[in-house]
């Protein structure tokens, strides 16, 4: 069986920023509940503020429009939402090692699930290696959404329907 990684919700209002210092078991976000999931390897209590400080930017950015792009297909509106951090401080291996147990764990789970990470590079090639790794099984209950760079959609695209995940993506500029 799986490791299953630690979950971490960010407690948020839509007039209140997003905090990672504000951790809570549930919330809400517009009514849909998120979920921010980070590896138990991440170096939660060692990372200086200005690491905490852009992830925490880069959360209370996409955040909002996460939600807006769930919330113009009704069949993904009830769903929760999963950020889940992909962290350019560990291993390509490690980072691999830790998608696949997230989904793997939620994997008869319908759910909208998106990465976040601010390195594009690792993002990309870690869901190369973890969605390849579930091309053989249908994740139909799953979607995949990626709020950012419109050139990455296609590629996105043909991971998640490869690996049996519809895809959802909205542009960040």
């Amino acid at each position: 069986m799986a490791r299953q990684p630690q979950g971490f919700a960010v407690k948020t209002a839509s007039t209140r920023p997003v905090s990672f210092s504000e951790i809570r078991e549930n919330c809400t976000h517009s009514g849909h509940a998120v979920s921010v999931f980070r590896h138990p390897g991440a170096k939660t209590g060692q990372q200086d503020e200005l690491e905490i400080e852009h992830l925490n930017d880069m959360v209370q950015d996409l955040l909002p429009i996460a939600v807006h792009a769930i919330e113009r297909q009704p069949e993904l509106s009830p769903l929760p939402l999963y950020l889940v951090y992909v962290d350019p401080h560990q291993s390509l291996g490690a980072c691999v090692a830790e998608l696949t147990a997230f989904l793997e764990s939620h994997q008869s789970e319908p759910m909208v699930w998106m990465p976040v990470s601010g390195n594009t590079s690792l993002m990309l090639n870690v869901l190369r290696q973890a969605l390849s790794a579930f091309a053989s099984q249908r994740h139909g209950r799953m979607n995949m959404l990626y709020v950012g760079d419109p050139a990455l959609k296609a590629a996105l695209q043909s991971l998640a329907t490869a690996a049996g995940m519809s895809f959802c993506f909205h542009a960040f500029y």
